[in-house]
């Protein structure tokens, strides 16, 4: 891959221009990647965490009854139910997790800046270094310095929410949003870019291209509805850029063209772990840290992978075997998010 040659200046005013004109458009999984990672999550509760959960979903529900109602009415009807039976209980557990995994993308984002920077951590990468990638690691102090106005990190803002959803002693309300929070938190964890940063040098002081929203980018996809799709984001209608063709055009295009439905897209994630549960401690094993790491890698050997930058359209022009080469690295994050958004909850819900 290559990319224009900027002097340093040049392309810190450039991404000054893109932050303060060009709204991004990615959010860390679109709404249906953060529902399937809840879905997937929902089914791996134990009984205690699957109980803390109904209730604060149920605590929620009454006190922001107006998102519920415009979100996700089928929620709302279960928990003003007085009693549920266990298959009930399931299925409100489910599709509560799926109606607040998005509760933490704009508006509330916008609303609250100061939460902004908990949807990432940008650990730095070079791809364009003389001998390939210039990587790096984790470091607490770089990727999650405090800024007054957006906020510290994903990985500080899970390491304070937890202990506020696990404790009985705090106000149901802080619980229950401290439970929307990390829902949500766990989810853009898995999305790759969410935890990465291409920077023209990986020691230098330009910001990078925070996840791929820098990286304009053409999305070619020939199955996908005749390929009408491949220079705008349906949902948005601009332009794409690598992030939202991680965050949404993936997966849109994979749904479309298999003809799933979101029942079947949870069903067919799910296969590997059901045919083999003996999988399941494996994909939920390590840490925070350690779930970051494997995204950042995610990031290099498979987002990252771009043709060279085509000086006509300036951008990246995708070709179809990048769709092909990465929709199922997809599905595996958004499956590994879901187990391991399960994983973080028992333990936080641990008597």
């Amino acid at each position: 891959m290559t990319k224009p040659r900027l002097h340093v200046l040049k392309y810190a005013l450039l991404c000054a221009f893109v932050i303060l004109v060009v709204p991004f458009q990615g959010f860390g999984w679109g709404d249906v990647g953060h529902r399937v990672v809840a879905r997937i999550a929902s089914r791996y509760l134990s009984p205690q965490a699957r109980a803390a959960v109904a209730q604060l979903l149920r605590v929620d529900s009454t006190s922001n009854r107006s998102y519920y109602t415009a979100t996700c009415a089928d929620v709302l009807a279960l928990a003003d139910q007085p009693t549920l039976s266990d298959a009930e209980t399931a299925r409100f557990v489910e599709t509560g997790l799926a109606c607040i995994a998005s509760w933490a993308d704009p508006p509330v984002k916008d609303q609250r800046l100061y939460t902004s920077n908990w949807h990432f951590v940008d650990i730095p990468v070079s791809m364009n270094g003389p001998n390939g990638p210039v990587l790096s690691s984790f470091d607490v102090a770089r990727e999650c310095r405090m800024n007054d106005k957006r906020g510290d990190c994903a990985f500080l803002a899970l390491k304070r929410l937890s202990p506020v959803a696990g404790n009985e002693a705090e106000l149901a309300i802080s619980r229950a949003e401290a439970l929307k929070f990390i829902v949500h938190i766990i989810g853009d964890l898995h999305q790759p870019l969410h935890c990465i940063t291409d920077k023209q040098n990986i020691n230098g002081s330009d910001p990078g291209d925070f996840g791929g929203n820098l990286k304009k980018v053409q999305f070619n996809v020939p199955a996908w509805d005749g390929n009408a799709h491949k220079d705008k984001n349906a949902r948005w209608g601009s332009p794409w850029n690598l992030h939202s063709v991680w965050d949404e055009g993936l997966i849109d295009a994979y749904m479309k063209i298999n003809n799933l439905t979101q029942d079947a897209y949870v069903t067919l994630l799910l296969k590997p772990v059901i045919q083999h549960p003996e999988t399941l401690p494996h994909l939920q094993s390590g840490d925070l840290p350690a779930w970051m790491k494997e995204s950042y890698s995610v990031a290099v050997n498979s987002a990252y992978k771009l043709p060279q930058l085509d000086s006509t359209y300036h951008g990246y022009i995708l070709t179809p075997a990048y769709y092909d080469s990465n929709h199922d690295v997809v599905n595996h994050q958004l499956l590994t998010g879901g187990v391991r958004l399960a994983a973080f909850l028992n333990k936080t819900f641990a008597p």
